[in-house]
């Protein structure tokens, strides 16, 4: 290893860049070693704490050696890295991912911690790089991650289709699901964590094998649209999600379509929605009305499709909804950072 290291660096620039593209991470690790000394004066300028400035120069790489096969001219290479570094500076304050009253260290300090290590961290963001493509370079309105119900898995949507899952005691080799062809907007897990769903704009809802690592049925959809707000029955022989005008139910093991509940006809979205511990019961956020009515958060009898109550009290969207155990109260949560708790005990 230490001799490919040497002859690396004899390489040129371009060279090194074009074997880059092509996957070798020795070759990697030799262009973050050449050029992480001309990019320091970005970082230095845009970071407040040592290890913000750590965090930034990995931010950097990563985003380098996932879009680096994008880049046409490699004669260009340095003005494209530094437009990386400037944007991974500036994204990084802007997502406030650190707090912005800390006191900030001295550059020389800053200038230290890049320098020390820069190659032997490549190892460390491989690691991550996945979870940074799925996390950090998303619009928000996708990023979406669930976790299996048996705790064993975490999968991520990405915004050009691919769902990453990681099994957490073996996180360094994701699995890669591969067939959607654009944003992933839902995941589900099954209860025993073998089964992912999903929903994206391609506006197809496809079932995986988390073991096989391959799509295996696709729920049907008899209107094109986006389906959003996936979620399994407590029981497992369910899978509810939202779709057009209506939320559907369909089998978990045919993957068939067992029955709707229609919605309003000012379409938005039913979303999001959650099952009662009981399996019963079904509740949504409504975004399709006028008004206060679009705030709605509704409760409807899973089998019947008839619509037990509506609590009204947020004035912003609801985002998530949880039942308690005991099924007797449900939080909702809205964009502006409010939760409320709701008893259910006299509609249910």
């Amino acid at each position: 290893m230490r001799n490919d290291f040497l002859a690396f660096s004899n390489l040129t620039d371009e060279e090194l860049i074009l074997l880059v593209q092509n996957r070798n991470e020795a070759a990697f690790a030799e262009l973050i070693s050449r050029w992480t000394p001309r990019i320091r004066g970005v970082i230095v300028a845009n970071s407040r704490q040592r290890r913000d400035a750590e965090e930034i120069h990995t931010d950097i790489w990563v985003a380098v050696w996932q879009n680096i096969r994008e880049l046409r001219k490699v004669d260009s290479f340095g003005a494209w890295l530094h437009r990386i570094a400037f944007n991974a500076c500036k994204r990084y304050y802007t997502l406030a991912r650190q707090s912005r009253s800390e006191v900030p260290h001295q550059q020389s300090v800053i200038v230290e911690h890049i320098d020390q290590y820069a190659a032997a961290r490549y190892r460390e963001a491989q690691l991550i790089a996945d979870v940074q493509e799925a996390v950090h370079y998303l619009p928000k309105k996708v990023r979406h991650d669930v976790f299996a119900p048996t705790g064993e898995y975490i999968a991520k949507g990405s915004r050009k289709g691919t769902v990453y899952v990681w099994n957490l005691e073996q996180p360094e080799h994701p699995i890669l699901l591969i067939g959607h062809t654009d944003y992933i907007y839902t995941l589900a897990f099954s209860l025993d964590g073998k089964r992912l769903v999903s929903g994206a704009d391609d506006e197809t809802a496809r079932v995986w094998d988390i073991e096989l690592g391959k799509e295996i049925a696709r729920l049907p959809i008899d209107e094109p649209c986006t389906p959003m707000g996936f979620v399994f029955s407590p029981c497992g022989n369910l899978i509810a999600g939202s779709l057009k005008n209506e939320i559907r139910f369909w089998c978990a093991k045919e993957f068939t379509t067992k029955h709707t509940i229609p919605q309003g006809k000012v379409y938005r979205r039913t979303f999001p929605l959650a099952f009662s511990p009981c399996g019963q019961y079904l509740a949504g956020a409504t975004w399709w009305q006028e008004g206060w009515e679009n705030l709605a958060i509704r409760i409807w009898d899973a089998n019947s499709g008839e619509q037990i109550h509506a609590f009204q009290g947020h004035n912003s969207l609801v985002k998530s909804l949880a039942f308690s155990p005991n099924g007797t109260m449900l939080a909702s949560g809205c964009s502006n950072g409010t939760i409320l708790v709701w008893d259910l005990e006299p509609y249910l």
